[in-house]
C-alpha cells in the first residue's frame, strides 16, 4: 500500500539547483496544485514537500495549502484541527515538528519532516526530510522528551486516499 513514507522515499535525492530554495521538482513542492512561475519568496522548502507528499496520496489543503507552506503555520493548522499526537501514538507516515531548523537551513525558525519509525523507548526518531542539506534525505535524531510535536494527517479518514 503507498503510504507518505513511500512517496518521500522516491523523492530521496531531489536537490536545490543552486542552494537558495530553487529547482523545477522544488519549485513543485512550493507551488503543489497551483503550477505556474516559482514564488518570489522562495521560502525555505520543508513544510512545501509535507503538503506535496500527502497530496501525491489524494489529500487536499484547500485555501489553507499556500499558508500551510510555513511550518508554524501548519503546525497551528493540525493544532486547530485536533490532529497532533503524544509521543507515544506516533507511527509510520506521521508529521514531526522541531522546535529549530533540525539541521536544514541556517537561520531562525523550524523544521518539519514525515516519520519514518520511532522507536519509543530510546527515543530514536527516524525521517524523510526536505530541505535537509538543500534536498530531500533521510535522518536520524534522537528526540528527548519535548523537543518535538507530532501530527497524524488523516489522509485515509477522510475518503481522501
Amino acid at each position: 500500500m503507498t503510504d507518505p513514507v513511500t512517496i518521500a522515499e522516491g523523492e530521496i535525492g531531489v536537490a536545490e539547483d543552486t542552494g537558495r530554495n530553487d529547482g523545477e521538482r522544488i519549485a513543485q513542492y512550493l507551488l503543489g496544485p497551483w503550477h505556474g512561475r516559482m514564488p518570489a519568496d522562495r521560502l525555505p522548502w520543508c513544510a512545501a514537500f509535507v503538503l506535496w507528499v500527502f497530496e501525491q496520496l489524494g489529500y487536499s489543503w484547500g485555501r489553507e495549502r499556500w499558508a500551510m507552506r510555513a511550518v508554524h503555520r501548519f503546525e497551528a493548522c493540525a493544532t486547530d484541527w485536533g490532529w497532533m499526537l503524544k509521543p507515544a501514538q506516533v507511527q509510520r507516515g506521521d508529521v514531526v515538528f522541531f522546535p529549530s531548523r533540525a539541521g536544514s537551513d541556517a537561520g531562525r525558525g523550524r523544521h518539519m519532516a514525515i516519520v519514518e519509525s520511532f522507536d519509543h523507548a530510546n527515543a530514536i526518531l527516524r525521517t524523510i526530510d526536505g530541505n535537509l542539506g538543500n534536498a530531500v534525505r533521510r535522518a536520524t535524531r534522537h528526540t528527548p522528551g519535548g523537543s518535538a510535536t507530532f501530527a497524524r494527517v488523516p489522509w485515509r479518514a477522510t475518503g481522501n486516499a
